[in-house]
């Protein structure tokens, strides 16, 4: 890679073995309407034949940039990545999806129009055309269009992380992937960024970004095809959940002391781990690694630890529903027993519904 090249938009692609989906992402990102455009594939410790695929591409088009590391996750490979990348713009893509052919034309016209630190646009579900509902709550109160200083401050900063009444829902997605970043302003924000966290890790770039745009541009248009893979840690037990997301919390309290002076976000962000927590619960529910007693004890452990304790000791203001509410009841009251009964009640409820 030479240090003297120059793109307008980057594309940073993080690579664990994924040999099942890297060639339909990475011939996506070839296919691109927008001709000065950089692909960096950051193979993170791959041992499926992915690093020898990415190499094979970088040895076809001059635009691909390949960098092998050992595994540490998705985080320290889009930093490796935006430490390499030469553009002006920065976007990202997982493996495992892959974008419209006109998608970064049409987003980078629209920074460069309207001088967008950030441009955002929809999200399809992966394996066809639909419109993706988990993965594309941009607020319902939020048309298309370009918002600068003022309008943030009054019609998107208030509900960034929470949409306004639905306080279950992304005001504005965490997601990296259907963003692009003017360079400049990921690079400020950068240092909230902790590859020690494993999940909501999104967040910890995306916000702080936003929150230091003085215009972002939202697209009406779906662009990005988000995969959903059964086989990634969002459908298995979540190892060390509770370590990661006391580093989530702590990375989370630094965002909201560092951008105080433009918004005070304590009250999302209070919410945020209200979420959080039961995420970590529900987690040692739906897969319990030993019998009921083992379970009990490892809800009580979390309940009552200090991270927990902390988060339900201040008061709640959200919109939650009902099920929400009386989860949040229940961990405050420690009903240990309730709780672990109501989830597998849940959790029958849905399956029965999805077997209907």
């Amino acid at each position: 890679m030479n240090d003297s090249e120059y793109y307008l938009v980057s594309v940073i692609v993080p690579v664990y073995n994924s040999i099942n989906w890297l060639r339909r992402c990475v011939d996506s990102l070839i296919e691109q309407e927008l001709t000065s455009i950089e692909i960096l594939l950051i193979d993170d410790g791959s041992t499926d034949g992915s690093s020898e695929l990415c190499d094979n591409y970088a040895d076809k088009y001059k635009n691909i940039h390949v960098m092998h590391k050992e595994n540490g996750g998705v985080t320290s490979a889009r930093l490796l990545g935006l430490e390499r990348a030469h553009g002006d713009y920065i976007g990202f893509v997982d493996a495992d999806d892959w974008v419209e052919s006109g998608m970064y034309f049409v987003m980078y016209h629209h920074a460069k129009e309207y001088r967008a630190d950030v441009v955002i646009c929809k999200v399809f579900d992966g394996e066809s055309s639909k419109k993706s509902e988990r993965a594309n709550q941009i607020n319902s109160n939020t048309k298309s269009g370009c918002y600068g200083i003022r309008a943030l401050r009054e019609r998107i900063f208030p509900f960034l992380l929470q949409e306004k009444g639905r306080s279950e829902q992304f005001g504005i997605t965490p997601f990296l992937c259907d963003k692009l970043f003017k360079r400049e302003i990921l690079l400020k924000n950068v240092k909230y960024v902790n590859p020690h966290v494993h999940w909501g890790e999104d967040q910890l770039l995306t916000y702080p970004a936003i929150l230091s745009s003085d215009c972002i541009y939202i697209e009406p248009n779906y662009f990005y095809h988000y995969t959903e893979n059964l086989d990634s840690a969002t459908h298995k037990y979540r190892k060390g959940f509770l370590e990661s997301a006391q580093s989530f919390f702590v990375s989370l309290d630094r965002i909201v002391e560092g951008k105080k002076k433009i918004y005070d976000l304590s009250q999302q962000v209070h919410i945020t781990k209200i979420m959080t927590c039961i995420q970590v619960i529900n987690n040692e529910i739906n897969y319990p690694e030993e019998g009921i007693l083992h379970l009990y004890k490892r809800i009580k452990s979390i309940i009552d630890s200090h991270m927990v304790s902390q988060v339900f000791s201040e008061k709640i203001e959200a919109d939650f529903t009902v099920k929400t509410r009386i989860y949040c009841f229940l961990i405050k009251g420690k009903h240990i027993l309730f709780i672990i009964c109501l989830k597998k009640i849940w959790n029958l409820i849905k399956q029965m519904k999805k077997g209907s």
